[in-house]
């Protein structure tokens, strides 16, 4: 029970913390890239840590729902 209400908690906080991390990694790459190349290649790194962190977050409590489901029937 506990698991799975932390899990949906950082489900619902996940997703405007990634919108936000997601659009300062395109800033990053888009805006302040053009001029440093090095800053380009760290915007596109926050870019994909943050969708991977998405993802993870997002299908974490499925995963247990369909678990929990399973072992009860």
């Amino acid at each position: 029970g506990f698991t799975a209400y932390m899990l949906n908690k950082i489900r619902v906080y996940s997703i405007p913390l990634c919108f936000i991390g997601i659009a300062v990694g395109a800033i990053w790459q888009y805006v302040i890239g053009i001029r440093k190349l090095d800053v380009h290649d760290r915007g596109l790194m926050l870019i994909v840590t943050f969708v991977t962190i998405f993802v993870i977050c997002q299908v974490l409590p499925l995963i247990l729902a369909i678990v929990v489901k399973g072992f009860r029937n």
